[in-house]
Parts: C-alpha cells; sequence; structure tokens
C-alpha cells in the first residue's frame, strides 16, 4: 500500500514548495508535491510524514561513484571520455555525441531513503556551432528495450551491492547495442533536421548553423559546456 515516508521543502526566489516520497511497493517510489499528494490522501497525513531514521547518502554516493567510474572503462574503448561526474562526451568534427547517468530520484532533493539506486541514461548530439550548447537532439533510456525485447537492468543496491555487476554489464549493452546505432543515425546535423518531434525553434537553429561556416567562439563554448578542454580537429567550417 502506498505510504508517504518522507518530507522536504525546496526553496526558489520566494516560492516554498513540499515534497514527499511515496513508497508503492518494494524499493519503489515516487515523488510528489504537498497538494498532489492530499489531493491523492495518502497515509499518513501530511505533516505527519517525517525523516527516515537512517540517511544513505553515503552508501549511494559511493554506489554511483564506483558506477560511473566503472562504466568509463567500458566506453572508452568507444571513444567516450569522461569529462564530468556523470558525463561522457565523444568529439566529431560537427558534433559532440553524450552519455548522461541520472540516477533516479535526485531531482528532487532529500536524502536517499535506501540503497537502491536507479538510472536513467540520457544520450545527446550537441551541434558545436549552434549558438548555445545543448542536446539538439536527445532520447532517454526509460523504455528502450533489448532486442529480444526485454528491459535493461538499470537499478542496484549500494550496500549489499546485490545485482551490481548485471547492471554494469547492462549499461554496457546498452550503449553497444541501442546508444551506438542511434549516434550513427544522428551525428550529421543534416539528419538530424529529419528527427523525430524536432521542435521548430531547434529546427530554426540548425538550418542556421548549416547554412554558415562554424562560428569558432560558438564552437569553443559547447565544447567547454561538454567539458573538452582541447578539441582534437582544426576546424575550418563543415565537412561534406
Amino acid at each position: 500500500m502506498a505510504r508517504g515516508v518522507e518530507r522536504w521543502s525546496t526553496t526558489v526566489g520566494d516560492q516554498v514548495t513540499w515534497w514527499a516520497r511515496v513508497w508503492i511497493g518494494p524499493e519503489r517510489y515516487i515523488v510528489v508535491d504537498k497538494t498532489e499528494y492530499e489531493a491523492k490522501r495518502y497515509t499518513p497525513p501530511f505533516w505527519q510524514v517525517t525523516k527516515p531514521v537512517r540517511d544513505y547518502s553515503k552508501e549511494v554516493a559511493a554506489g554511483m561513484a564506483r558506477l560511473t567510474t566503472d562504466l568509463a572503462e567500458r566506453v572508452a574503448p568507444l571513444g567516450f571520455l569522461r569529462t564530468k561526474r556523470r558525463l561522457y562526451v565523444r568529439e566529431h568534427r560537427e558534433v559532440v555525441e553524450s552519455i548522461y547517468l541520472h540516477r533516479g530520484g535526485s531531482s528532487y532533493g532529500g536524502a536517499p531513503v535506501n540503497p537502491s539506486i536507479s538510472i536513467r541514461v540520457m544520450l545527446g548530439v550537441h551541434v558545436l556551432s549552434a549558438p548555445r550548447p545543448g542536446a539538439t537532439v536527445g532520447v532517454m533510456s526509460d523504455h528502450i528495450r533489448k532486442p529480444d525485447g526485454t528491459p535493461y537492468h538499470d537499478r542496484f543496491n549500494s550496500e549489499t551491492w546485490s545485482t551490481y555487476d548485471l547492471c554494469v554489464e547492462d549499461l554496457t549493452r546498452f550503449v553497444t547495442e541501442f546508444a551506438e546505432p542511434w549516434f550513427a543515425k544522428w551525428r550529421d546535423p543534416k539528419s538530424m533536421l529529419g528527427f523525430p518531434d524536432l521542435p521548430k525553434r531547434t529546427r530554426v537553429v540548425l538550418e542556421r548553423v548549416l547554412e554558415a561556416p562554424m562560428n569558432p567562439q560558438h564552437v569553443a563554448f559547447a565544447l567547454k559546456a561538454c567539458g573538452i578542454k582541447k578539441s582534437k580537429f582544426d576546424r575550418g567550417g563543415f565537412s561534406t
């Protein structure tokens, strides 16, 4: 049965928002704000939800540190360089391809209430000469399946290390089986114009970039945003 186990607040400017973590099954939870919590009549009453007795921050931090390091070794032979804590990038002449690991629940604040770690892999292709850095096209691993239709295993227990090896293995398989063909399909800026559900604003930017020579300032800014200190290319403009 769903039950609230932790509450906390976040402040943006003068706006204070209260959140609660609600368990809905073994090692499964959702995060809702106070309004949704009370509307769905979760128990106990919102203001009776307290912080858990144990804080798993150290275990989770150690688990993520080990995972990101081990995955860096796995993707290095593919040309990916770990430039930030959870970011791996591979530079091409016109674009940078990125792999980012997002830990489930980390966006909501509050200390981890258990040692379980779930991972969402975020893929992106960044056009270097665009005026602003960012994934011009991207995809998340949430609903991606293996060739046989089964899901990739994307979680482990950072206290017992249960299923850790399986998680690393399947994240690696996700990169080789899904990410590599995906990158190959979209790394040409011209091909991005055919990306499904491409926002109109992004299309306008892409069309402008394709019509103009590479802007060195834009390239330098984008490389820095991706954590690349020195480019391996001498760019004189877009290749054809």
